[in-house]
């Protein structure tokens, strides 16, 4: 009895702590903005989504700060999830779908599983595997995620 009751504890807190994860998205050809970049060749370990608010200004501060990451090009892609239409972004971030994967919401549906409703959110996934979840702007962020990527968390 006494080796069941840890093994329960175990399980509860693996099982709660997973319930809060976010899905890595099925990114569709689809909902890419714009058709410049092969889905094919995001397969590096790491993976950075910019869940973003078109016409929201700390999406945009945060997408304008995204070359923070460079030194992680080689280890970590970086994609944008965007909540217009194609049209929308394009008009508005024709020049940010030139350098990222840049996918409309409206067709790729992903959906978040805690508070979908508050832009920007980051989140880094390792091998598909989400490891960190930022919501809003927070101060040092983007070096948190450059040193969990650079260090291999």
């Amino acid at each position: 009895m006494k080796k069941v009751i840890p093994l329960l504890l175990i399980v509860a807190t693996i099982g709660t702590s997973s319930f809060g994860q976010n899905q890595f998205p099925n990114l569709d050809a689809n909902a890419l903005v714009k058709y410049n970049f092969n889905l094919d060749t995001l397969n590096k370990p790491y993976t950075l989504i910019v869940y973003g608010g078109v016409g929201c200004g700390y999406s945009q501060y945060l997408i304008e700060n995204l070359g923070v990451l460079s030194t992680c090009k080689d280890k970590c892609d970086i994609i944008l999830i965007m909540d217009q239409p194609k049209d929308s972004i394009t008009k508005h971030m024709n020049n940010i779908i030139e350098l990222y994967p840049t996918f409309t919401n409206t067709i790729l549906q992903y959906r978040l599983r805690k508070k979908a409703d508050i832009f920007p959110q980051l989140l880094l996934f390792k091998n598909r595997v989400q490891i960190d979840h930022v919501v809003g702007v927070k101060e040092g962020m983007l070096s948190n995620v450059k040193k969990m990527i650079l260090v291999g968390k």
